[in-house]
């Protein structure tokens, strides 16, 4: 996944998260980690994959 896009999804999901009252900032800000793992990683994605290519731990 290139920066361009990566910039692009992150935006997306900010907006998208911005529209939800009750999500808090610890939340958002997961969320936007997770998704954007999701759309950057190949392959099965498990928990180990998580941990090592995002900021949080197993």
């Amino acid at each position: 996944m290139n920066v361009k896009s990566q910039l692009n999804s992150k935006y997306l999901i900010k907006s998208t998260l911005s529209k939800m009252v009750e999500v808090n900032k610890w939340q958002n800000d997961f969320m936007i980690e997770i998704i954007g793992l999701f759309l950057s990683i190949k392959g099965k994605i498990n928990f180990l994959q998580l941990g090592r290519y995002g900021d949080h731990q197993e």
